[in-house]
């Protein structure tokens, strides 16, 4: 079973190469797709019990540690990777539904991606973790340019944002290995704690440089305004994929500087204010944003950031507590986020030439339906009890209350909430409520009802979540 870490990398990426000698068959295509993704998921199941045994410390090619290729297995990660092979999962509902008809690339370029999610999850060396971004990053902009006919503008500032941060990740990586000679995340822990004065201002200076690189794959203020463009151009499936890779950043985050900076280090003591302040800009830029949102695909875009944010936030104040409380809050976020935006996609399908814009439009076609599913994602995502989010943002506002100065911090994020709640209240009132109540006079676009299941099994996930909270944060306190 030891062997079993490997494929969650290995089987979407031989998958993806597979896919790409299929382009002429598209029934093989999607069945190779639909079975290695449900594979996928059976690995997910597995590394999770093999987690709860304990930890496995995987050394590619048995290269002596801490040397060569090193995959780190535990309750976080396997975590991470179960829910990646669960919106990976949905997402293939949209790519066999719609997108592989338009593009035969994607549902290979969708494996692709999954690999580098799942192995940025495993990785135990900042190199590997380094390759795995680039993975990852390399499918979504391929998947992103055929989403939307403005998708090629988005998908260019997308591009050099990400190819810039990944030239300062990979200066920071060098700073670190000249300063340490190690690039293993278990092995840097140690030697940083050691190292002489003028080593340790070279570490100190690649560490904040890898923290910048995570900071801007979390879409982290004022390096994350990317998103809600990038983001509201991309088709249903790329979509519900790309609610994971901001969770990426905050995984890297958590898995990085806990161990290398605990709270006794003294020269980074000021990461969890510098975190801190960060997190809270972004509640307050996010809520903002929602409410100035033209679209629902905007107004998604706010909703991640300010997500990422709360997550952050209760990842600044340090401790178990904080990082149960974060992973709870992140496997939330990611389904919460894939909803709106897979409603968002949904909607636009049904308004016809109004597509997602917030502005009053012929009533829809399966008005009532379309209603619901609207209400209850809505309800997910801004936090309403007793659904995930608010025991989410619960334990964050539990986890942030003994550290200076948590009235800013509680009461920002109480403000934010409220300001996010009534800009999806306004986008409701808009889309729903103002619209003539007349026959529909507006065709659902093709695969309109792909989409609106893909978005109801979400919200699914979500309810199925809320239910089951209590062994879910059993898990995430054994995990922090």
């Amino acid at each position: 079973m030891t062997h079993l870490i490997l494929l969650p990398f290995v089987l979407p990426l031989l998958t993806g190469a597979f896919l790409m000698l299929l382009t002429e068959r598209p029934a093989a295509r999607r069945m190779v797709a639909v079975l290695s993704t449900l594979t996928g998921l059976a690995v997910g199941v597995g590394l999770l019990h093999q987690a709860a045994a304990g930890t496995v410390q995987y050394q590619v090619g048995a290269w002596p540690w801490p040397f060569g290729i090193t995959l780190w297995l535990d309750r976080m990660s396997a975590l991470m990777v179960m829910l990646s092979s669960v919106i990976a999962v949905v997402a293939l509902i949209p790519g066999v539904g719609i997108e592989d008809g338009r593009n035969r690339y994607a549902l290979a370029l969708a494996q692709f991606q999954i690999a580098g999610i799942n192995g940025s999850f495993l990785a135990g060396d900042l190199f590997n973790l380094f390759v795995c971004f680039e993975i990852l990053l390399i499918s979504s902009y391929a998947l992103l340019v055929h989403g939307h006919p403005r998708a090629p503008r988005a998908g260019l500032i997308y591009t050099v944002i990400n190819l810039t941060g990944s030239a300062v990740f990979l200066l920071g990586i060098g700073l670190l290995y000249g300063a340490t000679g190690s690039l293993n995340l278990v092995d840097l822990a140690g030697r940083l704690q050691v190292l002489a004065p003028d080593a340790a201002a070279m570490a100190y200076t690649g560490a904040w440089l890898v923290a910048l690189v995570f900071a801007l794959k979390a879409a982290l203020l004022p390096v994350g305004l990317w998103l809600p463009n990038a983001y509201g151009v991309s088709g249903p499936m790329a979509i519900t994929l790309f609610a994971l890779l901001t969770k990426v950043g905050v995984y890297a985050l958590a898995r990085v500087f806990a161990p290398w900076f605990p709270s006794d280090v003294a020269e980074l003591a000021g990461v969890g204010d510098v975190l801190r302040v960060l997190a809270l800009g972004s509640i307050v830029v996010s809520a903002l944003l929602a409410l100035a949102s033209r679209t629902m695909r905007q107004l998604a875009g706010a909703l991640v950031i300010g997500s990422v944010a709360t997550a952050l936030l209760g990842l600044s104040a340090g401790g178990v507590v904080a990082l149960s409380a974060t992973l709870f809050y992140v496997v939330h976020s990611t389904i919460a986020a894939a909803a709106i935006f897979l409603v968002a996609a949904y909607l636009g399908r049904l308004r016809g030439s109004a597509e997602d814009r917030l502005d009053v439009s012929p009533a829809i076609s399966s008005r009532g339906p379309a209603m619901l599913l609207f209400l209850g994602v809505a309800m997910v995502v801004t936090g309403m009890p007793p659904l995930s989010g608010f025991l989410g943002k619960l334990s964050v506002l539990q986890a942030v209350a003994p550290t200076p100065g948590a009235g800013w911090s509680i009461g920002l994020l109480l403000g934010g909430s409220l300001l996010t709640l009534l800009a999806v209240t306004r986008a409701g009132n808009a889309v729903f409520l103002k619209a003539p109540v007349v026959a529909a006079t507006t065709r659902p676009a093709p695969g309109a009802s792909v989409v609106g299941a893909a978005a109801a099994v979400m919200l699914a996930l979500s309810i199925a979540m809320s239910l089951f909270a209590g062994p879910l944060r059993q898990w995430t306190d054994l995990a922090a």
